[in-house]
């Protein structure tokens, strides 16, 4: 569009839980202030769409999520800023009842025992298994990606 921002899709795909938007967004904010935010939507394309990715409800193409991590790479300057991102996001307002669930479980190893089952709430575009819990609180995981054929969101179709 001529003012910069980019239209919601009409049909974009379901790819990436709106969790993942939010806590990238977050993050943008703590360490470079809104001006981050607005800069890191900027270059991702995604100008005029921060309330839509700050809902932990949405759902958005795996294209976009990319394009989202690159410009928060780039925005802040810092190529692990996603990874950093992920190490803060139990001090951030992001899935506070995911959080809240997880604390319920008990123990670091139930939580990635349910982990790896939870991953579908996240993501529609990679399968996790876990291969190890070497010692409390730490794993070994491996992300896979899932074909069309391998799954199908519950209530959507294929047309």
């Amino acid at each position: 569009m001529a003012d910069g921002t980019t239209p919601t899709p009409a049909r974009e795909a379901r790819e990436t839980n709106g969790i993942t938007s939010r806590l990238m967004l977050a993050y943008a904010e703590r360490v470079g202030g809104r001006a981050a935010v607005g800069a890191v939507l900027e270059r991702a394309g995604l100008a005029g769409r921060e309330a839509e990715l700050r809902d932990e409800n949405t759902w958005f193409s795996f294209a976009n999520k990319v394009r989202l991590f690159e410009a928060l790479a780039e925005v802040l300057d810092d190529p692990a800023a996603t990874r950093k991102a992920g190490e803060t996001s139990l001090d951030l307002n992001v899935a506070v009842g995911l959080k809240l669930a997880l604390r319920a479980l008990g123990s670091p190893k139930m939580v990635y025992q349910q982990i790896v089952r939870a991953n579908a709430k996240f993501t529609t575009r990679h399968s996790m298994e876990l291969l190890a819990i070497l010692i409390p609180c730490s794993t070994a995981a491996s992300l896979a990606p899932i074909t069309a054929t391998e799954w199908a969101p519950t209530g959507t179709s294929s047309a």
